[in-house]
């Protein structure tokens, strides 16, 4: 385009007129045959920025509103040389700000007067333009604050007189617009804030002469305080006048300080960031949650602290934001945190129109992730445990007719997992469980209780199932919004309970097979034993010699074995089978102590053992507790002793250890002995079942091995454990402690001993010396101890006089009547002047017996002392003596009236056995026999018998059945049926008396039981 240059060249140099144009300013050649080809002088590129002409053409430079108005000022121009051509346009300048410039044109015409050149001259205007606008601006200003409330207006001259005040003003200070001209300023700030005041109208104090800013406290209208900001513009055009612009900021103060105090206490973090991304403020929360201080935190990029993974989306949401101007919604992403753990939060983000910064709202969400997570977890776990254990889910919406069935759901019933199904088609697998299921649903739906079902029904497929249904409905406002529940496949588990329910009755069907075994076994046993126990005793008070008498002995002793180790199982196979249960009672513990150590005496009497009793002094009288077996587990416990114990002695000892915190009372029971002992390795195994400490052990004591193991059953019955200390060679201790209810002791002494005051105690063995010290100890009576024979002699030649005196019979070298006759011949005490009870271990030996009587003895008492026989002995010392016990008769008369027994026994050793018994001691009475139930019957209706021994086991009819239809032919009174049965089982006792019987004796029957309830029932007969 060089040719419109020199063609331009040529034009100046031959036309005036373009050559004054071209001196006013730039200039701009425009070919407008081809609009694209311009130039233009470089002065217009340089108004824009640029040093050398840039590649894009100038039209890319304008502002879009302008680009109409630059296609076309030229275009009246154009077609009328008159017409002017020129127009203000704005182009951007290289940094982005506006560049104002005046474009003038003149068209150069050809011949034909038509315009084939248009040449533009431009001049920068920007400045004149901008203080146009400003004007504009302040103008517009100054009519909006003089008109409106928003903002205070106010003049003054240099002293601060008020010479305008606008309306605002005025209203919110109680002045006059016109009646306070004149006053100062200074009258209305605060006496604090004067003298700052006074340096804001001292114009010579300026330290520029830009407009300055104060803050000053001024009294409202209303006698309040109130902060405004004032603008003192400068001096107005009289120079003697100052123009203040002021804003209430009291308001704006409070906002803020509630702000600051809302941002500090908010939990939610509040952060801005420049468009570029950059943090420019944090609240307190900021650290409060991420540990970052702000020296650590302003000026960092955004990004350093959002997770990698997060970043994206964040960056999206953020272009998002600027772009459009809008709040988007919240973006969930992870922070770090200063320890570098990541948090988690959600932001939204808006942009501040004022300061173009955007704001980012984070509120803390980690918890919620965390339960989200845990939450997530869970139901994974409960698809897989519902999954593992057939469990599904159901819903029926009743508005919208829909239902829904789990995938487990859809497996148990074996339905498409995909396919729609219907109620009615639900309800059709139910088969004849569907009505069942209706009626629960109704009364779910009118009372609002769930059902729990278990059913049968036929899968989809037409199998059989057993489900548990579970189902609940759902009511809001009165209307049943839906049904819902669960469902688990329990097939299997019915299937286990079938064969659970088959294995018990085959267990139960088996346990009743073990108890009739052990039933008819312990009649088949029982029954011979019998005969054998009952004639042994009546061949024991026929006259024997010698040899004779021992041999029945041991006969009897064998029998009583043989009853031992029967009992011993059966208690076994009762305690095995949990059948056996405690029978609470009240019962008077020394008595069942004195009671078990004197079963023990005549074993003793035989091996020359001392039996001790050792009663704590606290030990309570009655306790509520199952006697018969606290009997029987100390009763195997000192039968062990004594089986186990070839010298020295045995002990029983009671303590009392205190009241518990469950109000019982806590007992220790111990038996001591000084026996074989055994070994550490063996403290196990002998509690065990049919289990002694070694085969040598059984072979040499005998014994079963169930007492201790039947012993530590019981007290697990009772709340308690057997405890065992033992040395081998040297003795065994066996004890165990358990809580019982106690009762209010009746008084153990009737008796008055306050006559007695010293007592000498001779003993050998050392415990029963201490024992009964104890017990004299408890009635305040002193004691003095002798070991030996000699020793007491020696004492009772000294001063101390002794009000008694305590005599052991077993002692080495001098005995107790050796040693008593020396006190009567030797020392000449006579049994007035020095009372002597004897004490021994046995009443039955009739050396003694005879030697005792010339002696003078006061009274014999036996071991184990007993503490209220020894008192009831030392309180008979003022009475006059008692004859001696005389022997009764081998036989004893009960009666002599002519009874009439009826005996029904099918054993013939057992028939004779019993009428042997009867005819000694009721000579007069007719006695009837018997040997199966038919008879027993007939007997009954030809005789009516006084009373009636029923044998259990009988041909034809059995002892139960012959009873019911005896009682059934009983016309006047109730005849006393007494049962005969050899079966120790559990619940024995309680048949026969449900069979109509009265009393029940086990074979094999003693003579004294028997006649004890053959007494008793006799005297309760009606006359």
């Amino acid at each position: 385009m060089n040719y419109l240059k020199e063609e331009l060249f040529t034009l100046i140099k031959s036309d005036q007129r373009i050559f004054d144009f071209v001196l006013e300013s730039g200039l701009w050649s425009w070919d407008l045959s081809r609009p694209e080809h311009q130039w233009m002088s470089p002065h217009f590129w340089s108004l824009l920025g640029y040093d050398s002409v840039p590649d894009l053409l100038p039209e890319a430079f304008i502002h879009p509103q302008d680009e109409y108005l630059a296609r076309h000022f030229a275009d009246a121009h154009l077609a009328d040389s008159q017409a002017p051509c020129q127009a203000v346009i704005r182009y951007f300048h290289r940094t982005g700000s506006l560049v104002w410039i005046r474009m003038k044109g003149l068209a150069i015409r050809n011949a034909e007067q038509l315009p084939f050149r248009l040449l533009i001259t431009f001049s920068d205007i920007t400045k004149e333009k901008q203080a146009e606008l400003a004007s504009q601006h302040e103008a517009a200003l100054y009519n909006y604050i003089a008109a409106t409330g928003l903002l205070y207006l106010v003049k003054t001259d240099e002293q601060g007189h008020y010479r305008f005040l606008n309306q605002s003003f005025c209203q919110d200070f109680g002045l006059d617009s016109q009646a306070d001209l004149g006053r100062s300023l200074l009258e209305d700030v605060i006496k604090k804030d004067q003298d700052k005041a006074q340096s804001l109208l001292t114009y010579n104090q300026w330290p520029t002469a830009a407009p300055q800013a104060m803050s000053l406290r001024q009294m409202g209208s209303n006698g309040d305080i109130r902060s405004i900001e004032w603008l003192l513009m400068g001096p107005t055009s009289s120079a003697h006048e100052f123009l203040l612009i002021g804003r209430d900021l009291t308001k704006n103060h409070k906002v803020e300080r509630d702000f600051s105090l809302l941002i500090a206490n908010m939990s939610d973090v509040l952060t801005t960031i420049t468009p570029e991304g950059l943090l420019t403020y944090a609240s307190a929360s900021w650290t409060n949650v991420y540990g970052y201080s702000l020296q650590e935190t302003l000026g960092q990029s955004v990004a350093s602290f959002v997770h990698p993974d997060d970043l994206a989306v964040c960056m999206e949401a953020l272009t998002l934001t600027l772009t459009t101007n809008t709040v988007q919604p919240g973006v969930e992403h992870r922070i770090r945190h200063k320890n570098g753990s990541w948090c988690w939060a959600i932001t939204t983000a808006g942009v501040n129109e004022l300061g173009g910064e955007i704001i980012l709202t984070s509120h803390d969400i980690t918890d919620r992730k965390a339960a989200e997570a845990e939450l997530h977890h869970t139901r994974q776990l409960l698809e897989q445990t519902s999954q593992m254990a057939q469990v599904g889910g159901w819903e029926y919406h009743m508005d919208r007719q829909e239902l829904f069935m789990s995938k487990v759901t859809r497996q148990i019933y074996e339905l498409p997992i995909n396919a729609p199904v219907s109620l009615s088609q639900a309800l059709a697998l139910l088969g004849r469980n569907k009505g069942r299921l209706k009626r629960r649903a109704m009364r779910a739906l009118q009372k609002g209780q769930p059902w729990d079902e278990e059913i049968q029904i036929k899968t989809a497929q037409g199998q059989p199932k057993w489900i548990r249904t579970l189902g609940h409905v759902e009511i809001v406002e009165g209307r049943c919004q839906r049904f819902y529940g669960s469902v688990q496949d329990v097939d299997e588990k019915k299937k286990v309970e079938t064969k659970i329910v088959q294995a018990q009755q085959q267990a139960l069907a088996a346990s009743r097979a073990k108890s009739e075994f052990l039933a008819n076994m312990s009649h088949e046993i029982r029954t011979p034993l019998n005969g054998v126990v009952g004639f042994s005793e009546l061949l024991l008070k026929t006259p024997l010699d010698q040899t004779q008498h021992e041999y029945v002995k041991l006969v009897v002793q064998s029998a009583q074995t043989l009853l031992d180790i029967i009992n011993d199982i059966l208690d076994f196979s009762k305690i095995e089978a949990g059948h056996l249960e405690l029978s609470p009672e009240t019962v008077d513990l020394p008595e069942l102590a004195s009671q078990v150590t004197d079963l023990i005496l005549f074993q003793a009497h035989q091996k020359n053992i001392e039996v001790l009793l050792d009663l704590s002094s606290d030990v309570t009288r009655f306790i509520q507790a199952d006697g018969v077996r606290l009997r029987q587990v100390l009763v195997n416990l000192l039968s062990n002793a004594m089986k186990f114990t070839e010298a020295g002695e045995i002990e029983l000892k009671v303590q009392s250890l205190g009241v518990q915190t469950s109000g019982l009372t806590r007992f220790r029971f111990s038996v001591r002995d000084t026996g074989i002992g055994i070994h550490p390795d063996q403290h196990e195994r002998i509690f065990e079942a049919f289990a002694q400490e070694d085969a040598s052990t059984t072979r040499r004591f005998g014994g079963t091995g169930l007492g201790l193991s039947i012993s530590t059953k019981l007290l697990a019955l009772m709340n308690s454990a057997l405890k065992l200390e033992s040395t081998p060679g040297q003795g065994s201790l066996f004890y165990f402690e358990i809580d019982l209810p106690v009762l209010e002791d009746a008084p153990v002494l009737t008796a008055d001993l306050h006559h007695l005051q010293q007592v000498l105690i001779v003993d050998d063995n050392a415990t029963n010396r201490r024992i009964v010290t104890d017990m004299l100890a408890l009635q305040e009576i002193r004691c003095q101890h002798a070991s030996s024979g000699e020793e007491a002699l020696e004492l009772l030649q000294g001063d101390t006089c002794f009000d008694v005196v305590l005599m052991d019979y077993h002692m080495p070298a001098l005995d107790g009547l050796q040693t008593i006759r020396r006190i009567r011949q030797q020392l000449h005490l006579s049994g007035k002047e020095q009372p002597i009870i004897m004490l021994c271990s046995s009443s039955d030996d009739p050396l003694l017996n005879e030697a005792m009587r010339p002696l003078d003895i006061d009274a014999r008492l036996l071991k184990p002392i007993k503490m209220q026989q020894l008192y009831q002995a030392l309180a008979r010392l003022q009475q006059p003596a008692c004859p001696p016990d005389q022997p009764l008769a081998a036989t004893t008369v009960l009666s002599e009236q002519p009874l009439k027994i009826l005996i029904a026994e099918d054993n013939a050793v057992n028939m004779l056995l019993a009428k042997t018994i009867l005819k000694r001691s009721f000579p007069q009475a007719t006695l009837l026999e018997a040997t199966t139930g038919r008879q027993a019957i007939e007997q009954f209706i030809h005789h009516q018998p006084d009373l009636i021994f029923m044998d259990v086991q009988m041909p034809e009819l059995n002892g139960y059945e012959a009873t019911l239809e005896i009682r059934k032919l009983e016309t006047h009174h109730r005849t006393p049926i007494l049962a005969l049965t050899a079966s120790a089982v559990l619940g024995e006792r309680e048949r026969c008396l449900a069979a109509g019987m009265d009393d029940y004796l086990i074979k094999p029957v003693v003579k004294a039981a028997l006649l004890s309830a053959l007494q008793h029932w006799l005297d309760r007969k009606p006359v």
